[in-house]
């Protein structure tokens, strides 16, 4: 084996060596300080980004959670909002409309102005009133002609003819679906109150609980089958009173919307509520 020596040549060229690795790590620590204070800024940009995440994120909580109270309250009292709404001639045709029931009923309820509330539902029954037609004919094309004849005169402001069609059809169809006509009733055993012969079919349907309310106008006596000049009665007119010829007042714009409201309730609403 070879002898080994460390020479002072061997001796100067470690030390330079040493040198040169301590001037690159000395770089190299050097080149590392940006980073290391990008990094600490991206800590303190994280910690801050935090805070405003909690501040954004406590309201959104909040509101999540007064939405949820709301829609249980809207839930909880559909049944009465429903009924409230149908007392006065509106049978909403939308299983969506829960908390616009419970906003448009307690607007009743608190004598604010019911004509801001019939419009806001004619704006909705405008809005959706193509596809709530198309449904209808698919449902019963049968009856198409007829209820395209009291569109055309709804449209042309021939409320006369457009209203006691619009019940008529309402009527039929319900028979049709429940077995019973949409006003026909008998009384109760005590023969002291009169409930609609529907309340039998609807108190037997199983649905959904979050839509049941919804069928609650078929099982109390409301609005279009009340006395005329009852005192309870807040349209002015009923089913009867039209189409046997004995209210001459009914044909106004808003009565029209009612009357086709209650055909989309029934022919739309509770249809798909029963086949689903």
């Amino acid at each position: 084996m070879a002898n080994l020596r460390f020479t002072k040549k061997n001796e100067e060229e470690f030390q330079n060596n040493i040198i040169k690795a301590r001037i690159l790590t000395e770089k190299f620590h050097e080149s590392l300080k940006p980073l290391v204070e990008n990094l600490a800024k991206i800590n303190q940009a994280f910690q801050e980004s935090s805070k405003y995440v909690n501040n954004i994120m406590k309201p959104l909580t909040d509101f999540s959670e007064k939405l949820k109270e709301l829609v249980n309250l809207a839930r909880e009292s559909a049944p009465e909002n429903i009924k409230k709404l149908a007392d006065y001639g509106w049978y909403l045709p939308f299983s969506s409309s829960i908390l616009q029931a419970h906003d448009w009923a307690n607007y009743i309820s608190e004598d604010k102005s019911l004509v801001w509330v019939e419009q806001q539902i004619i704006n909705l029954i405008d809005r959706h009133q193509h596809e709530l037609i198309e449904e209808l004919f698919s449902n019963f094309p049968e009856r198409k002609g007829l209820i395209e004849s009291a569109l055309k005169a709804h449209h042309y402001k021939d409320y006369n003819l457009s209203i006691p069609v619009f019940l008529s059809q309402s009527d039929g169809i319900c028979k049709k679906i429940t077995g019973y006509a949409m006003f026909s009733g008998s009384y109760e055993e005590n023969g002291e109150k009169h409930l609609p012969n529907t309340r039998k079919w609807a108190n037997q349907q199983s649905i959904d609980s979050l839509y049941v309310g919804f069928l609650e106008p078929l099982k109390t006596k409301l609005g279009f089958n009340k006395y005329e000049n009852s005192k309870d009665n807040y349209i002015g007119f009923t089913r009867h009173s039209v189409l046997h010829g004995e209210s001459l007042e009914y044909g106004t714009e808003v009565n029209s919307y009612k009357a086709m409201c209650l055909l989309f309730y029934i022919g739309y609403l509770v249809n798909y509520l029963v086949n689903e």
